[in-house]
């Protein structure tokens, strides 16, 4: 049997039923907390990155008191070797 040709054309149908209404919600719902989860995890990368900045500019300002502090001991070691070497001098001189 062949069936006719107007129930094998697509119909459209405009009623909405509780099924339509219930999806629609679900999505909306859906998108609602995927965008305030997203939110969420934005957040905590901002404060980690504060908190990394903060971290960063600490260990700057401490390498940079370690490095005078080498600078300072390697200038009295200089001065000191000065001194002894003008000491020979002075006694191989005479």
């Amino acid at each position: 049997m062949t069936e006719p040709t107007e129930n094998r054309r697509i119909r459209f149908d405009p009623t909405v039923n509780l099924g339509h209404i219930l999806t629609f919600l679900g999505f909306i719902s859906l998108g609602i907390g995927a965008y305030q989860n997203l939110d969420k995890r934005v957040t905590v990368v901002e404060v980690r990155q504060v908190a990394q900045d903060r971290r960063d500019d600490a260990q700057d300002s401490a390498m940079k008191d370690s490095l005078a502090a080498v600078y300072a001991s390697q200038r009295r070691i200089e001065d000191k070797l000065d001194a002894l070497i003008a000491q020979r001098v002075q006694r191989t001189g005479q």
